[in-house]
């Protein structure tokens, strides 16, 4: 097996791509948005997931690919450790449990976001039950 890497074949990842619902593009375009989305307090359902690639292998049906099995999810959540599942929680529960590094981490992806689109200070507000108020970083 080594001596076949060293002599440039593929590894078992590579030499499968072709049979993967998403190419290594997509699915690293995936990872990011899902990672977004959670870091913005919206995580994304096993279902949801699941259109959301349907809808973005509509290009690759035409080539003869069939729809994604029921595993799918599961399987793609087991090679990517990084984005891992997580049971949804109260927001109570959840306010309780975040930790210092969730919350700086939370405004380094809100200032990256920001920076990213270019949006301008007067024009980030804050609704709540509350109304309006500047939100700053």
């Amino acid at each position: 097996m080594i001596a076949h890497h060293l002599h440039s074949g593929k590894t078992h990842h590579e030499a499968n791509v072709k049979n993967q619902a998403l190419t290594p593009m997509e699915e690293s375009a995936l990872i990011s948005f899902i990672k977004h989305a959670t870091a913005l307090g919206h995580p994304i359902h096993r279902e949801y997931l699941h259109e959301l690639v349907e809808v973005l292998r509509k290009e690759h049906v035409g080539k003869g690919l069939s729809p994604l099995g029921d595993k799918w999810v599961t399987r793609f959540l087991q090679r990517h450790l990084d984005v891992k599942s997580q049971v949804v929680k109260s927001i109570e529960k959840a306010h309780v449990e975040v930790t210092k590094e969730q919350v700086l981490e939370w405004f380094k992806q809100y200032r990256e976001e920001i920076e990213k689109y270019g949006i301008e200070e007067e024009n980030i507000y804050n609704m709540d039950e509350l109304g309006n108020a500047t939100f700053l970083c």
